[in-house]
Formats: C-alpha cells, structure tokens, sequence
C-alpha cells in the first residue's frame, strides 16, 4: 500500500482541510495516510479523527505574508517527509504546494497539487506569481475540485498539462438524523414559525458573511440567521448583528464542529461569498435535503440549478438575496419541494461518483514521476 502525506494549511474546521481528510480517510485501504499542517493551529482532533495528523508548531510570520512561504514551515513538512517516508505528497491547495515543491525535492518524492480555490487576482504578477508557477511546474500532476478552477490553471495561469476534475465530496454521515431538529431549534430558541438559515464558513470577506446579515436586516422578521465561524470579520458581525434592525435575530456560534447537527434544526442554507470553489456547505445542505440561496459564484452554479433545488443571486446583491429569502420564508411548500430536489441530486457528491477520479489523479502523479526519474 502506497504512502500519502496529505499537506493542508493548519488544524481548523474549515473546508479544506476538512475535504482532504475526509479523501484521505476515503483513499484507505490503497493509499495509507497522513496529513501534515504548515501552521500551529487548533488541536489536531478538530478534523475529525479520521486520519492521524502530524501538526505544526510554526506560527505564521511576515515572510509568509509577503511570498505565501515559511522556512520554518518548509523545514517541519521536510521532516514530516523524513520520518513518515510517503511514496506520494498531495499538496491541497495553493500555500501547501509552496512548501511541499521545496521541502520533496531531496527527498525525490512525488507532489500533486490540488487546486482548490480562485488566486487570479493574488497572482497577477510579481514575485508571488514567479514563485508559484515554479512550484507549478515541479508538480508531478495537477488536480482541482472544480470545472471553473481547471480553467484558471488553463488559461490564467498558462499551465500546458491535462488538469484532473477531482471533486470533493460528503458522505452519509455528514447528515445528522431529522430527530435533532426539534432540539437544535429549542437549543437556539426558535419558535414553530421561524425560518432558520445557517451560514458555515469562514468570517472572511470573500466568504460574504457581511452581505449575509445585511440580506436578513431586509428580510421577513421570522427569518433568524446562525453562523458557524470564525475569521476576521468576526467582531465586526458580532457589532452590525446588535443593531436595532437585526437584534436578537442573528446567532453568532464562532468555530463549530457540528455543522451537520446545526442544519438538522435549519430550514435553508444561506451562502453569500464572492469568491468560492466547491463550497462543503452546499453538498451537506443537498445531503440533509434543505434548499440553498445563494450567489452564483465559483462552482456554485454547477451544484445548484435555479429554482429547481436552490435560488441563485448575482455576487454582492443584497436587495436579491432579501427577496430570495422573502421567497422561502413565506412558501414552506417551496423550502419542501427545492430540499427534495437537492436530496435526489445529492447522489452525486458521493465518495463512490468521484472517487474513481482521484484515484487517477494520483496514479498520475506516481507514473509521471516514474517516468522523469527513469
């Protein structure tokens, strides 16, 4: 059985590092793994036990903040290399390949990147764009989660190799049973006529939590928000959330564990972002059977078909997303009929559809190296 140093940014419950544990745990019994962080983070045990996890102790710095690179980060991946011996590295996303490009190279390892969100505009020029298309270009193959993001390696991004769809996926377990509905709803305090829409993602601008609040100031009173995250937008929420408009109506949960259990008690899922890739949120959302509303950015558009199991918006249209909102708030036949068409879609975001693509992706990675080392 091959060997996999999954590489992710840090010990934290948020999309990415959740979906490459969850692959890597899904890979077993062909690929056995091993995730390593590049920063200190939160305990290990936040992503979900399922594979063990080498942490980081490196605390971010400026060097990393100028070029995406620590040396001190490219040192624990080299030695996270020397003592677990992996046949193959998967770098899950844009900072891990970075410092696993440098930190493989004595150690003759092979590394597949995986693309897994936007970074046009962060690589326009300069020496961050030079540094990444190097680490590029050393990558034994390459991989994104989504159509949109092949295309941006493509053509933005000038790669001339083949890139390998490989979506992420949730599974069964990611739904937790309807019997909690009753008791999340008591937990929060909602009543028999509240319309709960969850927000789960990052508190940052990109994520659009801010256009999230202010699509429920303008919406019915019985729609109440709750939102699992935390980011750096956090105080700035917790400030617009306490006025007079909003008071009492939007529930700030900071980092959550349970999301599956938080959209067990919802009625729909709300998602705001300005940029995304594969947002996890939308799969589990089709999973638990809840309609979604959302801007049609990223990938979004491919997981959700308008009026069918979701409302789309365009980016940054609050007036939209509040009408949107009005809709299923107002029509619990609707929120019935689109969360039964995301469930009967949901098939598709399952390990045994998209599997079969990573296991290619990753034997391209090994049979390439092969053939550059002969």
């Amino acid at each position: 059985m091959a060997r996999v140093l999954y590489v992710v940014t840090r010990a934290q419950r948020r999309g990415a590092e959740v979906d490459a544990t969850l692959l890597a745990a899904h890979m077993v019994p062909d690929y056995e793994p091993m995730v390593a962080t590049l920063y200190a983070g939160a305990d290990p045990a936040i992503l979900g036990g399922r594979v063990p996890v080498l942490a980081s102790g490196v605390a971010p710095g400026p060097v990393r903040k100028l070029l995406g690179i620590s040396p001190a980060s490219i040192r624990f991946v080299r030695s996270a290399i020397r003592d677990y011996g992996p046949d193959l590295i998967v770098a899950y996303g844009g900072e891990p390949l970075l410092h696993a490009i440098p930190a493989a190279r004595k150690a003759k390892v092979p590394v597949l990147y995986v693309k897994i969100s936007m970074s046009v505009e962060k690589l326009k020029r300069g020496r961050r764009r030079a540094a990444f298309r190097r680490a590029l270009s050393r990558a034994a193959a390459v991989a994104a989660v989504a159509p949109h993001l092949a295309s941006e390696l493509l053509e933005d991004l000038e790669e001339e190799r083949s890139v390998h769809i490989t979506p992420t996926f949730r599974t069964a377990s990611d739904v937790a049973p309807a019997r909690h509905r009753d008791a999340v709803r008591e937990e929060f305090g909602f009543g028999p006529d509240d319309v709960v829409a969850v927000f789960a993602g990052n508190l940052s601008s990109e994520k659009g939590p801010d256009v999230a609040l202010e699509a429920v100031a303008g919406a019915p009173s019985n729609v109440r928000l709750v939102v699992a995250g935390d980011g750096p937008l956090a105080a700035a929420l917790a400030e617009r959330a306490a006025r007079p408009d909003l008071d009492g109506r939007v529930t700030l949960l900071g980092a959550r564990t349970d999301v599956p259990r938080l959209l067990a008690g919802a009625d729909l899922v709300l998602s705001t972002s300005r940029q995304e890739g594969r947002p996890g949120v939308i799969l589990e959302a089709a999973l638990a059977g809840l309609p979604v509303v959302a801007t049609q950015v990223g990938s979004i558009g491919d997981l959700l078909r308008d009026g069918t199991d979701g409302l789309l918006v365009a980016p940054g249209d609050v007036a939209g997303l509040t009408a949107a909102l009005a809709t299923l708030a107002g029509d619990a036949g609707a929120r019935s009929r689109l969360g039964l068409a995301a469930r009967a879609r949901s098939s598709e975001y399952l390990p045994d559809v998209v599997l079969p693509a990573w296991r290619a992706a990753f034997e391209d990675a090994l049979s390439t190296f092969r053939a550059r080392s002969e």
